[in-house]
């Protein structure tokens, strides 16, 4: 053998028909390798025919029925959904109105306290310096 490139180039050929033999002077020689001689004639399957097998038809009916039903059972269930709504949770008015309550509660409680605080006299002062006369401790 050669060391080299090798070559796919095959060429299958028929080979001649024997000079010999008479009988075989009329039919055509088979190949020498590769695939089978084809037949003269023309091949077609034949089309299966639906109602050949009509369990096989039915099932398949069958199933594109449950494919259709499960579909129609999904869009039913999102206009549903789409109909009901969000959850109240979910809207910004309902998170609008909380955060209002609550920033009102805060100042409620806030400014409540500040008022009861100068309700009962406020913070204590010192006397003030030229006051010695009214002043009985404490800014009172």
């Amino acid at each position: 053998m050669v060391s080299g490139v090798a070559h796919a180039d095959v060429v299958f050929r028929k080979k001649p028909p024997a000079a010999t033999d008479d009988s075989a002077a009329g039919t055509e020689a088979s190949p020498t390798g590769g695939e089978p001689a084809a037949d003269k004639t023309n091949y077609v399957p034949q089309a299966t025919d639906e109602k050949d097998y009509p369990e096989l038809q039915a099932e398949k009916d069958k199933q594109a029925a449950d494919a259709a039903l499960a579909r129609d059972a999904r869009k039913a269930q999102l206009q549903r959904d789409k109909e009901k709504g969000d959850p109240i949770y979910k809207k910004w008015e309902f998170w609008a109105v909380t955060g209002a309550v609550v920033v009102g509660a805060v100042l409620a409680i806030w400014g409540g306290s500040a008022v009861l605080h100068q309700i009962n006299g406020g913070d204590v002062q010192p006397c003030p310096m030229g006051a010695n006369d009214g002043c009985f401790g404490q800014g009172r």
